[in-house]
């Protein structure tokens, strides 16, 4: 399951409406075994909103509770884009000039497509918009 910027605010954020579905679904995954992956470009993008949304010791806590504490790669496997990661992304995001895919979206995109990946933990329409299939299983909104 890929793990969207999106979902990993939500469930840093306690005021954040999907905070509550996104950690149920968390902690369904882990108890269930399932791989987490996510890339560095989204975990760099999650620092920076919890920062700004939140504060600098939420963001610190995110890395120290969620990343530094997953060290097992069958937990939380963080995809390093490579550059072909990155040049796949490049031609979804001039591709897709009618939607609002951020750069980093579309890495996410060409991680999936690179993993055999279909579904995402995510909170925003992109996923939805470019295919994939989204969960929570609930109207994702805009980031």
């Amino acid at each position: 399951m890929f793990v969207d910027t999106s979902a990993w605010v939500a469930a840093a954020n306690v005021s954040d409406s999907r905070h509550g579905s996104v950690q149920e679904l968390l902690t369904q995954l882990r108890q269930h075994g399932t791989r987490l992956v996510t890339t560095n470009f989204v975990l760099a993008e999650t620092y920076t909103l919890i920062r700004r949304y939140l504060d600098h010791t939420k963001a610190v806590a995110f890395h120290d509770d969620v990343v530094e504490a997953a060290v097992d790669p069958r937990v939380l496997d963080v995809q390093w884009a490579s550059r072909w990661d990155e040049s796949a992304a490049w031609e979804i995001f001039k591709k897709c000039d009618d939607k609002s895919f951020s750069y980093v979206d579309c890495v996410s995109f060409a991680v999936m497509k690179r993993l055999g990946l279909r579904d995402a933990l995510a909170c925003d329409r992109h996923f939805v918009e470019y295919g994939l299939t989204v969960w929570p299983p609930q109207q994702p909104r805009e980031t």
